[in-house]
């Protein structure tokens, strides 16, 4: 499979973590003696992107220290307002002019595979979507976003858990929060979100359904490998992403 259009990567790392109850910015954590960005670093590296910007902002200044040996940009989101307004902060780094493909990856998302991501980057080129998503399915899906489809089992939206009902709660296929978007289209949708949701945040997933709603295509790449896009969140979840990442190294 052989990607013909430019990709640069927006590495969205500007989280606090509060739940890993350390002063440490969440994706300096190690997993296996590496910080977690770096394995989110790597796998950009890996599919061929010409460009990665990572977003900070909690803790910035360490993790610009830590990433400094590298040709990473940076972009700052000053105010923790949401993932739409995260990638947005990224524009300038990415350029305004920019006419490729734009990957957005989480900094705390450690064991995703380039293998994974180069078959989502070939399933969009493929499609000619506008934005297409990286889906998982789970039997605990808890805060995950749910994805709904429509009676042609086409996507519709991404619905976060806060604001779903009782009947989108039940959906067992969810959003990795990874995606592919055309660069020109997603910074004018950008634009366009508000933050009319129960967490009063711009959301990056409302961009889905404004595509849809506009008769854009949007497609979806599952992956059947749930710990490659699992996000720690716990020191807990570090430890466990850290002995599955031991025991497929063991293997290999």
């Amino acid at each position: 499979m052989i990607s013909t259009n430019p990709l640069r990567t927006i590495i969205l790392a500007a989280g606090e973590g509060k739940r890993m109850k350390s002063s440490l910015p969440k994706v300096l954590h190690k997993l296996n003696n590496k910080p977690l960005i770096r394995w989110v670093w790597d796998t950009a590296l890996q599919v061929g992107s010409e460009r990665i910007v990572i977003v900070v902002g909690h803790g910035r200044q360490q993790v610009m220290q830590e990433m400094s040996s590298t040709d990473a940009w940076f972009a700052v989101q000053w105010d923790q307002r949401g993932t739409g307004d995260a990638v947005l902060s990224a524009k300038r780094s990415i350029h305004h002019r920019y006419m490729g493909d734009i990957l957005v990856l989480s900094g705390d998302v450690p064991l995703l595979s380039s293998k994974t991501v180069s078959n989502l980057r070939y399933a969009h080129e493929k499609s000619g979507a506008v934005a297409s998503v990286l889906t998982f399915r789970t039997s605990n899906p808890g805060a995950y976003g749910r994805i709904i489809r429509d009676g042609n089992q086409q996507i519709k939206k991404i619905v976060e858990a806060k604001d779903a009902t009782p009947d989108e709660l039940a959906v067992d296929e969810v959003n990795s929060g990874i995606y592919i978007f055309q660069a020109r289209w997603l910074w004018k949708e950008l634009t366009r979100l508000k933050p009319d949701n129960a967490q009063g945040e711009y959301y990056l997933t409302d961009v889905v359904k404004s595509a849809v709603d506009s008769g854009m295509k949007v497609a979806t790449t599952e992956t059947h490998d749930s710990y490659e896009v699992e996000g720690v969140n716990t020191l807990e979840q570090l430890a466990t992403l850290e002995a599955i990442q031991s025991e497929r190294l063991l293997r290999k």
